[in-house]
């Protein structure tokens, strides 16, 4: 793929125009982009609309006027537009979303919890759902999750500490204080690396509780319900199973622009007070180029946009297929336990091997190759193939992968040989690995299977509303958490707010800094480290 010439932006917006500058020289020439947006800088762009905003431009950029209905009471095209969805995706009902699927899981919770309904999730949740625990004053019952400790990347929640949770008769216990069998159900579908929940044990889980309402996250699946060869949600998708509220982001997987959701709604008993939530959570004058890219994303779909995502599907599955090839590569869907599905859009790569972490094949990437990847970890990047992206660019960034193999394959061969520098060579890559291990150990314990569900002292209205104050770390035993505390890798919340920090946290958090990882929520002035508590 050859990359354009760069063209210099218009003299006044680099005068005057820091962020126009910024779009401008990212934009002037082509480059590999392996990331959101799903329409791909518009390659991936349902043709006809791409047609218009050529044509029309800013013009199309207007307000409530006759004949171009109201989101906030659709009743006329946005409705039609709305019910198109629906139809495509197998829900009730569908509301647009201009502030994104944090809207949409806000006004879900907002919707579907109280400060009497417990609500159950998993430790990896968005903090979106945090946010709307605040509006919605329910107190959450938060499951361990199971991570990968050798990427540090989630798999999924622990299905046994749900399972102990439930039989226990903790809930049962919390329903009959509040005087009703009632309680909410988070999923998260899929990670953001792409792993598949198992929606299948959720559905036969919640079946055995009728007062239940289920929630899905799905920010990172609005393709999901498109997955299957026959008419109707894939089984990859909440929307199958019959979840109450599905949350997708229609500009991660799909070709809406960014900012741009969809909140599907399969319970007619909720739709009246989602929509009072959506109300409360968006801009009551919402962008209508927003809006218009989300009625262009269902005209796709209806347009040949299921084969077009199985076409785009397949790309990435032979994408896959020849960096693997190339050796000195490792793959994470390729390491995933078996029972685990993978979206195979998202690509998660090592190049560990070539001594390159993320963030140094990310740099070679960007700075040599003008290819941009969608994230860049200690460990790995992650590229996301989507629907613009032709088998050209795949190309490129194969042969980019392929150089950056050859040349740090062989200089590491040369380096191992070095007689001069193979003693301090070797004894710094000797202290890297053992850094690495200590690591690995560190967060397999954090993280580790059969731990119980955690439910905070405080809800996190409660929370929010509180004084609070700063204190050193080995100081904070059985104080009230008042932030998140997330190392990372994996970026999972070990204590949340309103939490009793444990010794073992702090244990387990200080043993963490040690070994040269950092932890979000943590401040350090000096030598001491210190965190944020509720004032006694």
């Amino acid at each position: 793929m050859k990359m354009g010439r760069k063209k210099p932006a218009d003299k006044k917006i680099n005068t005057y125009a820091p962020l126009l500058a910024a779009l401008a020289r990212h934009t002037a020439g082509k480059r590999g982009a392996f990331h959101m947006p799903g329409h791909h800088q518009g390659r991936g762009q349902w043709p006809p609309f791409s047609r218009l905003l050529a044509e029309q431009g800013q013009a199309l950029d207007l307000t409530e006027l006759p004949g171009l209905d109201n989101l906030g009471a659709a009743a006329g095209c946005i409705e039609a537009s709305q019910k198109a969805m629906a139809r495509l995706a197998g829900s009730q009902e569908v509301f647009y979303l201009v502030n994104g699927s944090t809207a949409g899981l806000e006004a879900a919770i907002l919707a579907m919890s109280s400060p009497e309904v417990p609500t159950v999730m998993s430790a990896h949740c968005h903090m979106a759902i945090h946010q709307g625990l605040i509006l919605s004053g329910s107190r959450p019952v938060i499951l361990p999750c199971l991570i990968d400790g050798e990427w540090g990347l989630p798999l999924g929640v622990d299905q046994g500490a749900a399972g102990a949770y439930f039989n226990e008769g903790a809930v049962q216990n919390a329903a009959q204080k509040a005087g009703q069998d009632k309680g909410l159900w988070i999923s998260l579908n899929p990670s953001y690396n792409g792993v598949i929940a198992d929606l299948a044990w959720e559905k036969e889980m919640l079946s055995r509780r009728p007062g239940w309402g289920w929630l899905a996250d799905e920010a990172h699946g609005a393709h999901l319900p498109f997955a299957g060869q026959a008419p109707g949600p894939s089984p990859f998708s909440a929307l199958y199973w019959g979840a109450d509220v599905v949350v997708q982001s229609a500009h991660k997987m799909g070709c809406g622009f960014t900012q741009t959701a969809l909140l599907h709604c399969n319970c007619r008993e909720l739709a009246g007070k989602l929509r009072q939530g959506i109300n409360i959570m968006q801009s009551s004058s919402p962008s209508y180029l927003l809006m218009a890219s989300l009625d262009a994303w269902q005209a796709y779909l209806q347009e040949g946009g299921r084969q077009r995502l199985r076409e785009a599907a397949e790309l990435a599955r032979e994408l896959a297929c020849r960096i693997r090839a190339l050796g000195g590569y490792r793959l994470w869907q390729d390491e995933l336990p078996a029972s685990y599905t993978a979206d195979p859009r998202k690509i998660t790569v090592s190049a560990a091997e070539l001594g390159l972490d993320g963030f140094a094949l990310a740099a070679i990437l960007r700075q040599k190759y003008g290819i941009d990847t969608e994230l860049a970890a200690a460990d790995y990047v992650l590229f996301i193939v989507n629907l613009g992206l032709d088998p050209e660019q795949g190309d490129y960034l194969v042969k980019a992968l392929e150089e950056i193999q050859e040349h740090h394959g062989c200089k590491g061969r040369k380096s191992e040989g070095a007689k001069g520098g193979e003693a301090g060579d070797g004894a710094e890559q000797k202290k890297q690995k053992a850094a690495k291990a200590e690591s690995k150990k560190l967060l397999a314990d954090m993280y580790r299977s059969g731990q119980k569900p955690w439910q905070p002292v405080l809800s996190p209205r409660e929370v929010f509303f509180s004084p609070r104050q700063q204190v050193k770390l080995e100081e904070a035993k059985d104080r009230l958490a008042a932030v998140p505390l997330v190392p990372y890798p994996p970026g999972i919340p070990l204590v949340f707010p309103g939490m009793a920090i444990s010794g073992e946290a702090i244990a387990g958090l200080k043993d963490w800094l040690q070994a040269g990882q950092t932890c979000n929520g943590l401040a350090r002035a000096g030598d001491q480290i210190f965190v944020g508590v509720l004032a006694e």
